[in-house]
């Protein structure tokens, strides 16, 4: 197949799955939507918010799961006709909590590095589109390595954020966030992510 047509490919070689987008290749540690599961998160994820500030990593805390709207939530009690009040994560889209000086509530998609998972690791394969683009409104997307948390990107439609997060070890924790931006209004968006080792 020529290399203009293929986009991306799938190898399963030796028994270790490899991507291959454009130039880069990597062996597969985790993939969101792959690895999102009802119930109970996959071994190595959780889905989280954070009761404070961003940049305060103790407070993050679990989401719960309501089985009714297969979402992983804050609160499965509140809002209209049974909806999640604050943020809550579902496979097929997802949906931040009010917005504050502080960063506001995020969803937070965190992964924690496996035993033998440690090496090079990159985000890849990455989209994030905002659901409801004819209103104005714009999401947030940081990403934390361990306890530093880094700088907002602002996304008003849709945007991507790859990155090479460096060499990092087992047991290492990786957090994708998305919070409100300036306003918390019409921020329902849907979001994929994986992270490869080189």
């Amino acid at each position: 197949m020529k290399s203009h047509i293929a986009l991306w490919r799938l190898w399963l070689m030796a028994g270790v799955l490899l991507i291959v987008t454009g130039a880069q290749a990597g062996e597969l540690v985790a993939s969101f939507k792959e690895d999102f599961q009802d119930e109970t998160p996959k071994k190595g994820w959780q889905y989280q918010w954070n009761a404070d500030t961003v940049d305060d990593t103790a407070t993050y805390a679990n989401l719960s799961y309501q089985s009714e709207k297969h979402a992983y939530v804050t609160d499965p009690y509140a809002g209209g006709e049974g909806a999640p009040a604050g943020p809550y994560i579902k496979r097929d889209f997802a949906h931040p909590g009010a917005e504050s000086s502080s960063g506001g509530k995020n969803c937070i998609y965190t992964y924690t590095l496996q035993a033998g998972q440690g090496g090079k690791i990159s985000i890849t394969d990455s989209t994030i589109i905002r659901v409801d683009q004819a209103n104005p409104g714009d999401i947030e997307v940081r990403i934390r390595v361990n306890d530093t948390v880094g700088d907002p990107v602002s996304i008003e439609t849709k945007g991507s954020f790859d990155r090479e997060l460096g060499t990092l070890k087992d047991g290492d924790v990786i957090s994708v966030l998305v919070g409100p931006g300036a306003s918390a209004n019409f921020d329902m968006y849907r979001v994929d992510f994986s992270l490869i080792k080189e």
